[in-house]
């Protein structure tokens, strides 16, 4: 991506003149990968993508615009999970704008579940970032403030498997100071940034997953009560303090026959695709090596 074609329009400048404490500069998605410790203290990145957000911004002068961009390719915004650097973790999708009208992209995510999330709970805004190249401006991807109200964090629920959780416990990264998210960078709208938006027409060409393609699935999900992907811990962050109805874009999805079946591990939930749906082609949560997508929840 090349500055003079930007992923976004903004208002917003985001600059920063210090860097994490202890951290090199990344140049490539296994070196973003190995700060994952410096960057989720309690080892734990569920929904916490406002923090890889905000460690790549503030490494923004000591990059390039078009590293930059591809760091960002490098975990998913809904899950917060690593991702491999390969084509197909592009989901093209086409969300609400903060303030009205639509806007299609492209998104990575770890499984399909996340694309799903993405469309019921994110919006797209603008935020303006300097560079080694200069001023970017940039598409990026938004949720509501969930420190508005700070005390939902406690509330508990019955996930899955049955356990009485809250999102203190399996999204402890999700912090509030003083009514903000702790570590998030804002829009120019001020929402939290939990990753860009790709909005040039050649990425979403070379898309190797369309999100509608998914609807059927994702309407028995929700329908099934959210027992594959992230279940309901992403759902329950942005959901605490909503961004304003828009352009809903899953609004007329109806629940249909689906092909869903469930794997589990002691560290990991994640979903199975049988091979009739979706289409051939689109990417699934089959866990097929060291090096395959990992749509996880943490425990």
């Amino acid at each position: 991506m090349m500055a003079q074609t930007p992923i976004l329009t903004a208002s917003l400048l985001i600059i920063f003149t210090s860097q994490v404490a202890h951290a090199q500069t990344p140049s490539s998605i296994k070196d973003l990968e190995g700060q994952y410790d410096n960057i989720f203290k309690t080892g734990n990145r569920n929904a916490a993508s406002h923090l890889w957000s905000s460690y790549i911004f503030k490494q923004s002068q000591d990059l390039n615009a078009s590293t930059l961009e591809h760091l960002f390719t490098g975990f998913c915004p809904v899950s917060g999970s690593p991702l491999p650097d390969t084509p197909n973790t592009a989901f093209a999708v086409t969300l609400p704008k903060v303030g009205g009208g639509t806007q299609t992209g492209v998104v990575r995510h770890c499984c399909w579940p996340c694309s799903c999330d993405l469309r019921d709970s994110v919006q797209v805004d603008t935020a303006d970032v300097i560079t080694k190249d200069g001023p970017s401006t940039y598409h990026v991807l938004v949720i509501g403030n969930p420190c508005i109200h700070p005390e939902k964090l406690s509330e508990t629920w019955k996930d899955s498997d049955g356990r009485t959780v809250s999102l203190r416990h399996v999204a402890p990264e999700v912090q509030c100071d003083g009514g903000k998210l702790r570590g998030a960078v804002a829009s120019s709208h001020g929402h939290p940034i939990i990753g860009l938006f790709d909005a040039r027409s050649g990425a979403i060409s070379r898309s190797a997953n369309q999100a509608s393609k998914f609807n059927a699935v994702c309407a028995q999900r929700r329908a099934e009560g959210y027992t594959s992907g992230m279940g309901l811990i992403f759902l329950k962050v942005a959901g605490i303090a909503p961004l304003p109805a828009g352009n809903a874009t899953l609004s007329e999805i109806h629940a249909s026959k689906g092909y869903l079946r469930r794997r589990g591990s002691r560290r990991t939930s994640s979903l199975l695709v049988s091979d009739t749906a979706p289409a051939s082609g689109d990417m699934d949560c089959r866990m097929r090596s060291a090096d395959s997508l990992r749509c996880k929840v943490e425990h």
